[in-house]
């Protein structure tokens, strides 16, 4: 069932973008090799998280006291804004500004699992738990990737099938004549 699962364009700019940069295995995305690979400093705060980058050097201002797993998502959301997005966001129009937050959303979901190192799994690691192990995620975050493929898989399985009996159809047509 896997080849009906069909990458959004953010989740192959992540794929480029890790294979690009040796990022090849779930144990590569540790925060700590990621701030390596794209020369990012992690510095404490006690207001809220954020990034900037000056004079081309990155850091990323995370709220201290934060639990592993949002840790993770809030330093991703942030690595997104450093990576694909540029500009001061409180410059930006409103309407921008919550498009560059979906965006962030929308990668954090995909690059802390990314679908082309979890294809390379044994099926018995597609379980929430192997998973949140494998990747250093919450299990409630597997859970959601899980969905997520799912509903990618059965949604592109379905057009298939539609297209199959649409072609069928006019197959059946053209035979009359």
């Amino acid at each position: 069932m896997l080849k009906y699962y069909r990458q959004g364009l953010t989740e192959t700019w992540i794929e480029q973008l890790y294979k690009q940069n040796g990022i090849l295995t779930p144990q590569d995305l540790s925060i700590k090799n990621l701030t390596r690979i794209f020369s990012v400093f992690l510095l404490p705060t006690f207001g809220p998280t954020r990034s900037t980058e000056q004079d081309g050097i990155r850091v990323i201002l995370m709220t201290e006291g934060l639990n592993k797993s949002e840790f993770k998502k809030r330093f991703f959301h942030e690595l997104c804004h450093m990576l694909r997005h540029e500009g001061d966001q409180f410059m930006m129009p409103h309407t921008w500004r919550e498009f560059l937050e979906m965006d962030a959303k929308r990668f954090t979901s995909l690059a802390m699992m990314p679908f082309f190192m979890m294809k390379k799994l044994e099926p018995y690691d597609w379980h929430p738990v192997r998973l949140a192990t494998i990747f250093r995620v919450s299990y409630e975050y597997a859970c959601e990737r899980l969905t997520y493929i799912r509903n990618r898989i059965e949604a592109n399985y379905l057009v298939e099938q539609e297209a199959k009996k649409i072609l069928s159809q006019k197959q059946n047509v053209h035979s009359y004549y």
